[in-house]
């Protein structure tokens, strides 16, 4: 049964004072830079800082605000992540029962057989590991093979300053069948510190079988 999706109120109030602190102090920056002629040393920065944080707060204000719900396994309270509002398409895992549900503004459990557009089942990849048998995405005998890269957002954001051999890359070979080859990303972004190595699918009875092949 469907669960509602309602406003988080405390969440959305805290939100709302770090985009208006974000936006106010690109202001300040812009009017210290013109007062102290510092040119385009400030008036970027504080164009960006106006932009993130005034437009990003009416823009969050527009979908709804932060967003809360119930498990519909488990009726566990469920919390959208910082940025996450309530108007939007949502995919997660419930932290209490484990069950991925999925919506806008109400939750429900997704069913078996379900395949996403895109990648949003993330599982932790180990040191070695094997793949279960068949394409990621429809379940066909596998035909090739294809290089999937991910990078961490501190090496995508260092890129630039920082030479290549410092930067978290991750490539890893996963199956594909002829008409497949996006059914799974890879990631350096993952919750574990010590390894935050993930692979993430797009079907989800393929990441159960990833999970249970590799030892839950």
């Amino acid at each position: 049964m469907p669960t509602p999706v309602v406003k988080d109120t405390q969440r959305t109030i805290v939100m709302s004072i770090v985009l208006t602190t974000t936006g106010t102090a690109g202001l300040i920056l812009g009017g210290a830079g013109y007062a102290m002629e510092w040119g385009f040393c400030a008036y970027t920065p504080a164009f960006v800082l106006v932009l993130g944080g005034f437009a990003g707060l009416a823009s969050m204000l527009a979908r709804g605000g932060a967003w809360k719900g119930t498990c519909p396994s488990c009726n566990a309270t469920l919390r959208g992540e910082m940025g996450e509002t309530v108007n939007e398409a949502k995919v997660l895992c419930c932290p209490s029962c484990k069950t991925w549900v999925h919506g806008t503004t109400s939750l429900d459990v997704i069913p078996d057989g379900y395949v996403h557009d895109e990648p949003v089942f993330a599982a932790p990849l180990p040191d070695s590991w094997s793949w279960p048998e068949g394409c990621p995405v429809c379940g066909e005998p596998t035909t090739r093979t294809v290089k999937v890269e991910g990078r961490s957002a501190l090496g995508t954001a260092a890129a630039v300053a920082a030479p290549v051999s410092v930067q978290r890359v991750l490539v890893i070979e996963v199956p594909a069948c002829d008409e497949h080859d996006d059914g799974v990303w890879a990631s350096r972004d993952g919750e574990d510190e010590e390894n935050s190595d993930e692979v993430v699918f797009r079907s989800l009875d393929y990441y159960r079988a990833f999970v249970a092949l590799n030892g839950g």
